[in-house]
């Protein structure tokens, strides 16, 4: 049996807004949260500019993340209170 193993990005919560870490408790039907960290899947680039109209509440810098997320291939993405900081990204002060 074969068990498919699909790319994940860990980052911190440093690169997101408090406002679109907010903006993520509402949009259940493509997230995961525990009480540490949020686990998204990353739309296909097929349907990113859906993704994008779809994603009322967020920061036009958040959707750059996830469209630079997904073109890095990953398709799966946990912003982590523990996660990496990454160089180039920026960064927010909570």
């Amino acid at each position: 049996m074969e068990i498919p193993v699909y790319p994940m990005a860990v980052i911190s919560t440093a690169h997101i807004t408090k406002d679109d870490g907010a903006s993520l408790r509402h949009h259940r039907n493509w997230r995961m949260q525990d009480e540490w960290s949020d686990l998204l899947a990353v739309p296909p680039a097929s349907e990113m500019d859906e993704f994008e109209a779809s994603s009322e509440g967020f920061s036009p810098e958040f959707i750059a993340l996830m469209k630079l997320i997904r073109e890095k291939g990953f398709e799966y993405v946990r912003f982590d209170a523990d996660g990496d900081v990454i160089e180039g990204l920026p960064t927010i002060e909570w």
